[in-house]
């Protein structure tokens, strides 16, 4: 690419211009294919961020717009193979690509990326608008016609029930990540429109995460809600309106094996096993249950609100700062001689806690620096 030089001749400033536009396509390309690299491999984690939200903003210095912008690119590649090659062999200019993405379904994309490349980009766009056009008269006059299948989860086979410690001379399983559920839901074209625009506004308030996240911290924020109006009503009723408790309106249980130390969650679809780095996160602030004991704390209850309190009730690692689905860690564990006293506990988002247990505190010193107050 030449450099800028001024006082050029105008047809040379022309030339020069419409040289750095093609080099600006060519370097938005590689830039996406190797963001939806990142992000399907789910590299970023790797590189020790929770998120890919979280990398775009520290890694890369993305404003929320722009990841949004590339986390809608590199989802449409992972979604339309055919155009995801055309892209990368250099068949289609990426002017193209990013006009044929909002219009091509698995279904038409071959057809679009043929189009694509035998007609001109302005000639491109009006076929495109009068392909919307279409859909959209085709919705207001039949809606059963557009229903979709809405995916929420990567999805996979169910595991099966945690086996116990192996008889004496087999071999010790190694263990497997879990594969993630598919949930699965049919939503009108109403309904689609308000998924959408309710997962961008809140991505355009400034919550991370990926559209799963997003509908759990929805549906928490809904549940905590209802609790708390609940709370208020009964203390309105008993003449109490200054104390409301701030209580997660739900429990998950996790069952350890006294035997082998492996744990399970019993849910709708059955035993789900728990990764050892997993029960780690959840046994750093839990409430624990013997047989024929009483329960306990992990971390006892007021020191466990004083560290919340003290971190402002956010996820103290940079960048992050989440108010959702917060758990207080120990940063040296327990079972290296770490105690409950503040200087040894940290708020951390689930995410970012789960992330912690599977790389270590060494292997994210300077990544993902953990914030404390003075």
């Amino acid at each position: 690419m030449p450099a800028f030089t001024a006082g050029l001749p105008a047809d040379e400033v022309h030339e020069h211009l419409q040289v750095s536009l093609r080099e600006l396509a060519r370097a938005e390309k590689s830039a996406v294919l190797w963001f939806a690299e990142i992000l399907k491999r789910r590299l970023y984690r790797e590189l020790g961020y929770s998120s890919i939200q979280l990398y775009a903003n520290e890694a890369l210095g993305f404003s929320q717009s722009k990841t949004y912008q590339f986390l809608r690119l590199a989802d449409s590649l992972e979604k339309l193979p055919a155009l995801r090659e055309s892209v990368a062999a250099g068949e289609l200019p990426w002017t193209k690509a990013r006009s044929v993405a909002r219009v091509a379904t698995p279904d038409t994309e071959r057809r679009w990326v043929a189009e694509a490349k035998r007609t001109s980009r302005r000639e491109l766009e009006v076929k495109i608008e009068h392909a919307r056009a279409q859909t959209r008269e085709l919705r207001r006059r039949d809606p059963a016609q557009a229903s979709m299948k809405l995916s929420v989860a990567p999805g996979g086979e169910k595991r099966g029930a945690v086996d116990c410690l192996p008889a004496e001379g087999e071999p010790v399983p190694v263990e497997a990540e879990p594969v993630p559920a598919t949930l699965s839901f049919r939503l009108d074209p109403v309904q689609l429109a308000r998924y959408e625009a309710l997962i961008e506004r809140l991505r355009k308030q400034g919550n991370r995460g990926t559209r799963e996240e997003l509908l759990l911290e929805a549906l928490d924020v809904l549940a905590s809600t209802s609790e708390s109006v609940r709370e208020r009503e009964g203390q309105a009723a008993n003449g109490d309106c200054t104390r409301v408790q701030s209580q997660s309106p739900y429990q998950i249980i996790v069952h350890k094996c006294a035997d082998c130390g492996k744990a399970e969650l019993h849910t709708g679809r059955g035993r789900e096993p728990l990764t050892a780095n997993t029960l780690a996160r959840i046994e750093c602030d839990a409430r624990v249950l013997k047989p024929g004991e009483r329960n306990h704390a992990t971390i006892p209850p007021a020191r466990r609100w004083a560290v919340l309190a003290r971190d402002g009730h956010r996820c103290r690692v940079k960048g992050c700062h989440s108010t959702r689905f917060l758990e207080v860690h120990h940063i040296l564990p327990r079972a290296r001689g770490g105690g409950n006293d503040a200087k040894n506990l940290v708020t951390l988002c689930s995410r970012c806690h789960q992330l912690w247990h599977e790389r270590g505190t060494a292997g994210l010193e300077g990544i993902v620096e953990v914030e404390r107050e003075p």
